[in-house]
């Protein structure tokens, strides 16, 4: 990798002119829309006709697109609407009707029908059929919300459309009239490759269709937080953040190093307590998205979204254990004289409870009120679990 340029702004988004690989596009945080014309490291800022901020006077965009039928023909968003230009960037119209876009990640072009294209709103599918001088809604599932922030055309069934956001991924067969629901949940980042096999990520996580999600088929191990798709040719490439892992570090009474190891898998691990018993063996519990977390033979549960796990005072592992599914978040922690580690903390159900547990069933509800937006946080209870010295059964877990 080399340098391209060293800019006073957070860059958002980049374009590349389908015509012309020297002629990019940046949107900022910042300086607003910069372009580059001379393949090296000159770039302009095009803001003619963009709006400043009124606090500090500068521009900030946060998407940018071309039509690769039309290269002339750029898109911004900006803070004040999705900003048009026929000129590329020479000078800009912003569409006013179009301000509900903070979440908007793509604009599909009809790659067979120049001037058609899609983008993604809050509340519906917007479509234009004049390169994106004005737009109208296509009609919106019937649901309670539907929040796209992604939208895919199918280059491999005409009038096959996918949107994506924080309900699911849905699919309409007749361009936009009617949708049906294909995947449940986040999805945020769409992809295609020419011969129509559509790819999507959940948070971390990709999967592949090739029959228009008849069928689905998971790509390789779960991963840190996607944060984008993209496919050239026979490949597919998956931007993610950074994972994170565990430590856990002993230092002697002068401060020099006794042992120091990291503790994880391939996504995000996050230690929550910790605590030592009189031999100096260490507890450490906590949440965790990794599937191939560390666990020994003999542990209380192979999968789950938290976790348990005794080093030795060596710092070799004692034992490691998945504990209970995604919801449930161990905050404290202490063990006995015999070894025995309880943790506790808080939790939105699925909890694994014992026989003859004070308390076996998440309780609580949230009294009726209006509500606009989503609705109120999930209800939490309080948990106790005592595991036994080997980290392999619970001696109780209750709510």
């Amino acid at each position: 990798w080399s340098l391209v340029a060293s800019l006073a702004a957070n860059v958002n988004a980049l374009a590349v002119a389908p015509s012309a690989g020297n002629v990019l596009y940046a949107s900022t945080s910042g300086q607003g829309v910069l372009k580059r014309t001379d393949g090296g490291v000159t770039w302009t800022a095009i803001n003619n006709g963009l709006v400043a901020d009124q606090q500090d006077g500068k521009w900030y965009a946060f998407g940018v697109w071309i039509d690769p039928l039309q290269p002339s023909v750029v898109f911004a968003l900006t803070d004040h609407g999705l900003a048009r230009s026929s000129d590329s960037g020479a000078t800009w119209q912003i569409n006013s009707q179009l301000t509900d876009l903070f979440n908007l990640t793509s604009i599909a072009f009809d790659a067979t029908t120049p001037g058609v294209a899609y983008i993604a709103t809050i509340n519906n599918i917007q479509k234009t059929t004049d390169d994106g001088v004005t737009w109208s809604p296509l009609p919106a599932p019937q649901m309670y919300q539907f929040d796209s922030s992604v939208v895919l055309l199918d280059p491999a069934r005409a009038g096959t459309i996918y949107a994506g956001g924080y309900t699911g991924l849905w699919k309409s067969a007749d361009g936009g009239n009617t949708w049906t629901l294909e995947i449940a949940g986040q999805v945020f980042y769409l992809a295609t490759d020419s011969k129509g096999t559509i790819y999507y990520a959940t948070y971390n996580q990709v999967f592949a269709s090739a029959d228009a999600f008849a069928t689905t088929t998971q790509l390789g191990p779960t991963l840190p937080a996607v944060s984008a798709l993209a496919v050239l040719g026979t490949h597919l490439f998956v931007g993610t953040q950074g994972n994170t892992n565990i430590f856990v570090t002993k230092l002697d009474p002068q401060g020099n190093t006794v042992y120091a190891t990291y503790f994880g898998g391939a996504s995000n691990d996050q230690a929550q307590a910790m605590t030592i018993d009189s031999s100096g063996a260490v507890y450490v519990t906590g949440i965790t998205s990794s599937t191939d977390f560390p666990i020994s033979p003999g542990a209380y549960a192979k999968s789950g979204g938290s976790f348990l796990f005794k080093l030795n005072t060596d710092g070799s592992l004692a034992y490691s254990t998945y504990f209970a599914p995604a919801g449930t978040t161990p905050t404290g922690m202490a063990v006995d004289a015999a070894g025995n580690a309880y943790i506790s903390g808080y939790t939105t159900g699925n909890l694994p409870v014992t026989a003859g547990a004070y308390q076996t069933k998440l309780q609580g509800t949230y009294t009726c009120c209006n509500i606009i937006g989503p609705g109120p946080p999930p209800i939490t209870n309080g948990f106790l679990t005592k595991f036994d010295s080997s980290g392999g059964s619970l001696d109780f877990s209750t709510y």
